[in-house]
């Protein structure tokens, strides 16, 4: 359930969850056990996502 809210909330954009609130509480989460690795790589992947090679 976590997973999905915090899903949702970034891929929203919404201007009043910043990417540093939306990583607060990423971590947050996965430090408190709610979040498997799987779901916390993830969602940080969706907020930085891998820049191209040159």
């Amino acid at each position: 359930m976590i997973f999905e809210l915090m899903k949702r909330a970034i891929e929203q954009k919404n201007p009043f969850m910043t990417e540093d609130i939306i990583r607060l509480q990423i971590e947050f989460f996965y430090t408190a056990g709610r979040l498997t690795q799987e779901e916390y790589d993830t969602l940080t992947s969706m907020i930085t996502p891998e820049q191209p090679q040159e």
